[in-house]
């Protein structure tokens, strides 16, 4: 049996998109979701006032069907108070997106702050991630 396993962050970006979608609070609103930071017309990096930031950081194969992907997320805000808010309305809902091939997540490093032009809190979260037949 050959199994193929998904593309993390793409998965990732969809999910925490559709998360974050129609929150009440004010720092959720106008967010930049992505692998990436966003970039001007001319092709520069930019930021904008709140960020997410998702990126695989690899991991390893449990068994047949099963893997271990380690993702690694930046809360960006326009306050470091800003931030902070994103980052553990961002964790608590992120620790509920289990679903599809994503049978398990768990946040393994909590929110901490890191010095940075722009405020930002840094997090780890570990995946069960389940291969589908190819």
């Amino acid at each position: 049996m050959t199994l193929v396993f998904p593309e993390i962050e793409p998965l990732l970006i969809a999910m925490t998109k559709q998360v974050f979608v129609g929150r009440p609070e004010p720092f959720a609103a106008g967010l930049w979701i992505s692998s990436a930071m966003p970039k001007t017309p001319a092709g520069e990096p930019t930021r904008k006032d709140r960020m997410i930031i998702i990126r695989d950081d690899s991991g390893n194969q449990m068994d047949l069907v099963r893997e271990n992907a380690r993702i690694g997320v930046q809360f960006w805000g326009s306050t470091k108070a800003e931030a902070s808010d994103l980052a553990q309305l961002g964790r608590g809902l992120m620790n509920d997106m289990v679903g599809g091939p994503i049978k398990r997540i768990r946040n393994v490093l909590r929110p901490v702050f890191i010095e940075d032009v722009q405020p930002m809190f840094y997090a780890t979260f570990e995946l069960i991630v389940k291969g589908s037949k190819l």
